[in-house]
C-alpha cells in the first residue's frame, strides 16, 4: 500500500448504494482531468473519491477548490455557470440518444466482440458525463450568497425555498403527472378492476412502464417498474379524485412560480439577488437531472449488458458486479468473487487515471479504518433543518435502497439518507420524511412542500439513530425527531 494512500483522508458526502459497474464508470470519469475541462470548463482539476459500504466520500480540499474556481470564473464572466449547465445538457442528450439505441437494439445475432465494442462506445460517453455530479457542489456557495442577501429576513429557509423553486420540471414530476392522467382516465371510464383494463388503457400502462421504468433502477440495484408495478401505483392513486388532483397539481406549480416572482419583486432589484436566483433555480433542477440521466442511460444499456453476460455465462445481475475493464477484456469472473463483491467492495481514486479497487474483507477493513470518517455517537434524538412544517407521530421505516420501499405503510415516518424519484410511492404513504442529508433545495424538501408533509432534512445520522419499528415524534416546528418508544429487539 502506497504512502499516499495511507496519508489520504476523505470526507463522507452522501450515502448511495451502487453496483460496482456503475461506480467504476463514475470513478473512471472523475479520474480523468480532461472531463472536467470538457464539461465544467476547468483545467488541471480532478476530484479524489472513495466509495465503500454505500458511503461516497470526496476530498474536502478539492471540493472547495472546485467551488472557489467556478465562483471566481462566474465573477469574472457572468453566465459562466449557466454555460456549464448547457455543456452538460448537450452531452447528456448525446448520451441519452446513444443509450436509447442500445435499449432497442436486436442483439440476438451479434457476436461477443461486437457487443463489447458497443459497450466501449457507451462507456466512453457515459464516464465523461459523470463529472456532472461535481457541478452540483455549486449549490453550497450559491445558497450561502443567497442567504447573505436575505440577512435580516424572518424566515430565511422558507425564502430560499420559495426563490429557488425550479422553472423546469424534472422527470419524476413528469412521470407522476402522466401516471395521474392514466388514473383519471380509468376513473372516468368507471373501471374498478384493473385486471380488466381495455386494450387502449393497458397499452398506456405498458408505455408508461417502458418510458419510466428505469426510475426504479437507481444504483443498478433494483429491477425496472413493470406494467404490474405501474398498475399497483395507479391503484394507490384511485382513492382520490385524480382529475381534481391534476388540476390542484397544475395550480400548485403556478402558485410556486408566482410566489417566487412576488418575493423576488418584494426584495427589490438588488443586482446580486437577480443574478443568483436563476442560477439557484437551475441548480435545483440540475440536482436530479444529473443522477436521473446516469440512472436512465445505464438502465437503457441493460439489454446490451444482458447479451454480453449470456456470452460470458453469467446473468445481468452478475455482470453489474463486473468492472468496466473486465467487460471490455471479456473476462469470466468466478461466482465466488461476484458473491464477495455483493457483500462489500471499495473504490479509491487518489490520482488521475489510477483506481484502487478491492473486494478483500481484510483490506477493506483496513482502508475504511484509515480513510472513512468515524460515525458520531448515537443518541435517541436528532436535529435537522425544517423543510416543511408540521408535527406528527409514527412508526419508523428506514429505507436504504429501493428494495426497502414496501416497508413503508400508511402513516409511517420515512427515514432515509436521501429520497429519490423512485421513492415517491412510499412518500405518498408516509406521514413525514426524515433524511440524513440534503439542504432546503433537495429532493425530499421539494416533495414535502408539494405533498404538504412534515419534513426534516440534514440530520446527519437519522438512519443510524432510528430503527424499523421505533415510534418517533417528528417536530418540524423545532427541527427535532425523538424516540417515544423503541422497537422490540428481534
Amino acid at each position: 500500500m502506497s504512502e499516499a494512500l495511507c496519508a489520504m483522508t476523505f470526507k463522507h458526502i452522501v450515502t448511495r448504494h451502487y453496483v460496482p459497474l456503475m461506480i467504476d464508470l463514475i470513478v473512471r470519469g472523475l479520474g480523468n482531468p480532461e472531463n472536467y475541462n470538457h464539461l465544467l470548463s476547468l483545467q488541471n482539476y480532478f476530484l479524489k473519491h472513495c466509495s465503500c459500504q454505500g458511503k461516497v466520500s470526496w476530498d474536502d480540499a478539492h471540493m472547495q477548490e472546485y467551488c472557489a474556481r467556478s465562483m471566481a470564473e462566474e465573477e469574472k464572466n457572468p453566465g459562466f455557470i449557466m454555460k456549464v449547465f448547457e455543456h452538460i445538457y448537450v452531452h447528456g442528450e448525446r448520451l441519452r440518444k446513444l443509450s436509447e439505441g442500445l435499449k432497442h437494439e436486436d442483439y440476438s445475432k451479434k457476436k461477443l466482440p461486437e457487443l463489447v465494442a458497443l459497450f466501449k462506445e457507451f462507456s466512453e460517453e457515459y464516464s465523461p458525463f459523470t463529472v456532472a455530479l461535481v457541478a452540483f457542489l455549486l449549490q453550497l456557495p450559491i445558497e450561502a450568497q443567497l442567504r447573505e442577501c436575505l440577512k435580516g429576513r424572518k424566515n430565511i429557509d422558507e425564502d430560499v425555498a420559495v426563490l429557488t423553486f425550479p422553472k423546469k420540471e424534472n422527470i419524476y414530476s413528469t412521470e407522476h403527472d402522466d401516471l395521474l392522467k392514466i388514473a383519471a382516465e380509468i376513473q372516468k371510464q368507471g373501471i374498478s378492476d384493473l385486471a380488466k383494463l381495455p386494450a387502449a388503457l393497458k397499452k398506456k400502462v405498458e408505455k408508461h412502464a417502458d418510458t419510466y421504468g428505469w426510475i426504479n433502477t437507481r444504483g443498478g440495484i433494483s429491477a425496472p417498474w413493470t406494467p404490474n408495478d405501474i398498475q399497483n401505483r395507479i391503484k394507490d392513486l384511485l382513492s382520490e379524485d385524480c382529475t381534481k388532483k391534476i388540476k390542484e397539481t397544475e395550480q400548485a406549480k403556478k402558485e410556486h412560480q408566482k410566489q417566487s416572482a412576488a418575493l423576488l419583486k418584494e426584495l427589490g432589484s438588488d443586482a446580486k439577488m437577480q443574478h443568483l436566483v436563476p442560477i439557484a433555480k437551475e441548480l435545483v433542477y440540475f440536482r436530479t437531472y444529473r443522477t436521473d440521466y446516469l440512472t436512465m442511460t445505464l438502465a437503457n444499456a441493460w439489454p446490451l449488458l444482458d447479451a454480453i453476460g449470456k456470452h460470458l455465462g453469467c446473468s445481468l445481475q452478475d455482470i453489474l458486479y463486473y468492472r468496466v475493464d473486465e467487460v471490455l477484456e471479456q473476462k469470466r469472473i468466478a461466482p465466488e468473487e461476484i458473491a464477495r463483491r455483493r457483500k462489500d467492495f471499495i473504490f479509491i481514486l487518489l490520482e488521475p487515471h489510477k483506481i484502487i479497487f478491492s473486494s478483500d474483507p481484510a483490506e477493506i477493513k483496513e482502508l475504511v479504518k484509515k480513510h472513512l470518517p468515524v460515525a458520531a455517537d448515537l443518541g435517541s434524538e436528532v436535529k435537522g433543518t425544517i423543510a416543511f412544517r408540521g408535527k406528527v407521530t409514527g412508526r419508523v421505516a428506514v429505507l436504504v435502497t429501493a428494495k426497502d420501499l414496501p416497508k413503508v405503510k400508511q402513516g409511517d415516518i420515512l427515514v432515509t439518507a436521501m429520497t429519490f424519484p423512485n421513492f415517491i410511492p412510499a412518500m405518498q404513504r408516509a406521514a413525514a420524511f426524515v433524511t440524513d442529508e440534503g439542504g432546503i433545495t433537495c429532493h425530499a424538501a421539494i416533495i414535502s412542500r408539494e405533498m404538504k408533509k412534515p419534513c426534516i432534512i440534514g440530520t446527519k445520522n437519522a438512519t443510524k439513530v432510528f430503527k424499523d419499528g421505533d415510534v418517533v415524534e417528528v417536530d418540524a416546528t423545532t427541527g427535532m425527531v425523538k424516540i417515544l418508544k423503541r422497537a422490540a429487539a428481534k
